[in-house]
């Protein structure tokens, strides 16, 4: 029976002996069937917060997943980018070499990459984080969304980085922000309950070229 059921129960006991006895002692069963009513809608209330949360949390996973995944080819884009603006001082039919090779590629990615939905899952991410994260996952999960959603911008529309943008800088190597991403993976799954331990990569890659090899006969 669900708890919100056995609430209900507890209700219509405590009004069927009010009005059966109308005495002392069915008032004072029918006053605890109230509280138990009252501490079982308390406890569902709870359970169903803590459900979306998890639905929250869980969403915010596949998001950083999801996203992360397109990054290499951004990077790369980018590199092209900057060689581009880099040989601006340069014959002018070479530079527009350059911008044809790099609009050729943009063309490319586009094809393999969704950047309108990419970036539509970068402001859900945004909004996720800012509804139900807190501080530092809060900051972190922000952070990566910025900056990706600038790297998208960047390449997408040929910008120059320059002193005013958040990542004046530039930007990081896909193996760095592979492994920000797995640290922020990490804590996502912890709050889901999935588990307090996360996978062991340096385990996990001498398990698969041994053992799991073994087993499945390549070995």
């Amino acid at each position: 029976m669900e708890i919100i059921d056995i609430a209900l129960v507890c209700i219509n006991y405590f009004f069927e002996m009010w009005e059966k006895h109308n005495g002392f002692i069915s008032a004072i069963v029918g006053i605890a069937a109230l509280i138990i009513a009252r501490q079982a809608i308390n406890t569902t209330t709870k359970d169903n917060r803590q459900q979306v949360l998890v639905s929250k949390y869980e969403e915010i996973y596949e998001l950083v997943s999801s996203t992360v995944v397109e990054y290499e080819l951004l990077q790369n884009l980018y590199a092209k980018l900057q060689q581009c603006h880099s040989k601006q001082n340069e014959l002018e039919s070479l530079v527009f070499d350059f911008f044809d090779e790099y609009r050729d590629e943009l063309t490319r990615i586009k094809s393999v990459i969704d950047t309108d939905e990419l970036f539509n899952k970068l402001i859900r991410l945004n909004v996720l984080s800012n509804a139900y994260l807190d501080e530092p996952l809060l900051f972190e999960v922000n952070a990566y969304s910025s900056l990706f959603q600038e790297i998208l911008i960047t390449t997408v529309q040929l910008q120059f980085i320059t002193e005013e943008t958040d990542f004046k800088e530039g930007f990081p190597t896909n193996e760095e922000l592979y492994k920000f991403t797995q640290n922020i993976a990490h804590q996502l799954i912890k709050k889901i309950s999935l588990g307090t331990k996360t996978i062991d990569t340096v385990k996990f890659e001498n398990y698969l070229q041994s053992d799991f090899k073994k087993t499945i006969g390549l070995k």
